[in-house]
């Protein structure tokens, strides 16, 4: 997807008043670039076989069952398994393999500039996707993403 700064902001300029904007926005694949991974499948490179291997077993139960409360179930499931693995040394490790694009950065200080408000939607890890915007000075947003209680 090519990001087209110009175009936003002309219809933000011709259409609306700043104060009536919130500009709703995903996270992996457009803020990152493409060669970035995504901020939940990130983790099977990072955390051994083990962590795979269970990961993708209950991958291939979420697609085999087309019931919600089985899908919540093995989702929880999935979560837990990841508290279980990862820490903050990890999240900082994995947060360096994601690239932010260069149109987001100018666009986002378009938007600080002229007091738009900006929210970050993503079925992501909610720290991880911390992280790697404040790491590249991303510090005016909000984020709705998957938490985890560690």
């Amino acid at each position: 997807m090519n990001l087209n700064k110009d175009l936003i902001k002309n219809v933000i300029k011709k259409y609306c008043k700043a104060e009536n904007v919130i500009v709703v926005m995903d996270f992996d694949h457009t803020i990152t670039t493409f060669s970035s991974s995504t901020s939940i499948g990130v983790y099977s490179y990072y955390l051994g076989k083990e962590y795979k291997k269970r990961k993708d077993l209950i991958d291939r139960l979420v697609t085999k069952y087309d019931n919600k409360l089985i899908v919540k179930y093995l989702w929880k499931k999935k979560f837990e398994l990841l508290k279980k693995y990862y820490n903050q040394d990890l999240l900082m490790k994995i947060s360096e393999n994601f690239e932010i694009r260069r149109e987001f950065k100018e666009i986002i200080e378009y938007f600080i500039k002229h007091k738009i408000n900006f929210i970050i939607c993503s079925s992501g890890h909610k720290k991880l996707i911390d992280i790697i915007l404040k790491n590249n000075k991303i510090l005016n947003y909000k984020l709705l993403a998957n938490e985890t209680n560690t």
